[in-house]
């Protein structure tokens, strides 16, 4: 299980990259979307992007502290989808399934 969440974890950072990126590049249209003003958008894109770093980097924590990465995979899922909203719909569930493979734990 811990290869299958680290997996995961990765893709759905890699794609939260993309959707932060996504986000900031189409910052007018988006602003709707996720009803922030002008001002708030570059912080929730920041927020999103950290958000895909740290799920990058507890995917990396997977096979030696399965644990810590599974509540970090979960927070960051969590906290993309605070951020973006839509934007992040394909990254959150693939972080929060990859946080709950990892807490439950079985070695490969």
């Amino acid at each position: 299980m811990r290869i299958a969440a680290m997996v995961l974890g990765i893709i759905g950072g890699a794609t939260g990259l993309l959707a932060a990126a996504l986000v900031y590049s189409l910052d007018g249209a988006v602003a709707s979307a996720v009803a922030a003003t002008g001002a708030q958008l570059p912080t929730l894109t920041a927020v999103a992007l950290a958000s895909s770093i740290v799920g990058i980097a507890a995917a990396a924590l997977t096979i030696p502290k399965p644990k810590i990465a599974g509540f970090l995979m979960i927070i960051a899922g969590v906290a993309g989808v605070l951020a973006v909203a839509a934007a992040y719909i394909v990254s959150a569930p693939l972080l929060i399934i990859g946080g709950a493979l990892a807490l439950s734990g079985s070695a490969d």
